[in-house]
């Protein structure tokens, strides 16, 4: 390590569906990927779903992870396993349990879900003449699986005071601190602006680096004043049936930071996972992972919601809502939604978006990628 720390961060994992038996043999990180993982001195995983050798459960948006393909994991350098996600309970405490304990055994180290809150908010520091600090919090999505005061869970990004307690907690032992965010709309390559604008308030918090995931596909990262937020690094080690009715979710990037003391640089390694052999094999990074300024920011968002509205009704369809298949009964389906903030954002993006004309020649790549 020396004078620079190397912490090389990854997207969603979990073995399981399509990918349930990849760690078998050989594995299935290329050459490219293993390297590039072995030359971190930490690497932190997004573990979706508990490491546990519980019996398999059937439905269809439950994740696992075994304990063999945990050593796996390991095995390739990933010891420390943000779980603070939306599948971190998949198996409820006992699955959180057997994570813990698959953790130990292999020398890992759990950040993001604990017995209870506090422990949900203990941070990981890793690092000898440069210090990080590593913390995991994820976007409060189901109440079940949100860590309390004595409820086991996944720590939550609502908790904004216990949060800032934390950071400044920390900011007097590490030159770094780093925040691993699950959070943001599925299937959208660009966040939306009220996850935008949660990412930028994180920073406030005094956090340095958001590292976040959770949409399942690749989105362009931003620095902001000497800070930098990853807005989504897409799938690792993730594939589904329900996520090949989408586009790009085959698509990621590993995200490598080298910290020094006073300052910080990072490169990546794009990938895709092959829907056959299930091989994670290095590519060519996709258009949208790009700096996106605010200002570039503004003028492409509503585009970007049009696209993921079109998205949003074909994932409906997909789950069996009867009306999709009716322009009338969408339309007005719309107009019911628009009661919520959230979906009034991306709805009066996309009506913006029909006002504009998308011909920027320096976006061009960027607008063909989202209309795919």
């Amino acid at each position: 390590m020396g004078d620079k720390l190397r912490i090389v961060f990854t997207g969603d994992i979990a073995f399981s569906k399509h990918m349930a038996d990849a760690w078998q043999g050989d594995g299935c990180f290329s050459d490219d990927i293993r390297q590039y993982l072995q030359a971190a001195d930490f690497v932190v995983g997004n573990i979706e779903g508990p490491v546990t050798d519980a019996e398999e459960n059937s439905g269809t948006f439950l994740h696992k992870t075994s304990g063999a393909a945990g050593k796996y994991l390991a095995d390739q350098n990933i010891r420390i396993w943000s779980l603070a996600n939306n599948h971190s309970m998949d198996f409820g405490e006992k699955g959180l349990a057997d994570t813990a304990r698959h953790a130990e055994e292999l020398s890992c180290r759990c950040v993001g879900a604990g017995k209870d809150l506090r422990d949900a908010l203990t941070p990981v520091v890793v690092g000898e003449e440069v210090k990080a600090g590593i913390l995991s919090v994820t976007q409060p999505l189901r109440a079940s699986m949100m860590a309390g005061p004595e409820k086991p869970g996944a720590a939550g990004w609502d908790r904004t005071d216990e949060l800032r307690g934390k950071i400044e907690e920390l900011r007097g032992t590490v030159d770094w601190i780093v925040l691993v965010v699950h959070g943001g709309e599925e299937f959208c390559d660009l966040p939306m602006p009220y996850i935008r604008e949660q990412y930028l308030a994180m920073l406030d918090l005094g956090a340095d680096v958001i590292v976040a995931h959770h949409p399942h596909v690749v989105q362009p990262y931003e620095s902001v004043d000497g800070k930098m937020i990853f807005y989504s690094l897409g799938n690792f080690v993730f594939d589904t049936e329900f996520q090949r009715s989408f586009s790009h979710t085959s698509s990621g990037v590993l995200a490598g930071l080298d910290l020094r003391k006073d300052s910080f640089a990072f490169d990546h390694l794009a990938f895709q996972i092959q829907p056959q052999s299930h091989e994670i094999a290095a590519c060519p990074a996709p258009p949208v992972f790009r700096e996106l300024g605010a200002n570039e920011y503004e003028q492409i968002w509503p585009f970007a919601a049009r696209c993921f509205q079109e998205k949003l009704l074909r994932k409906k369809a997909v789950l069996g809502r009867w009306w999709t298949h009716s322009k009338v009964l969408t339309f007005f389906h719309e107009l019911y939604s628009c009661r919520r903030p959230r979906e009034r954002k991306v709805i009066t993006g996309k009506w913006r978006s029909y006002f504009r004309r998308w011909n920027q020649p320096e976006y061009k790549d960027l607008f063909e990628y989202m209309k795919e």
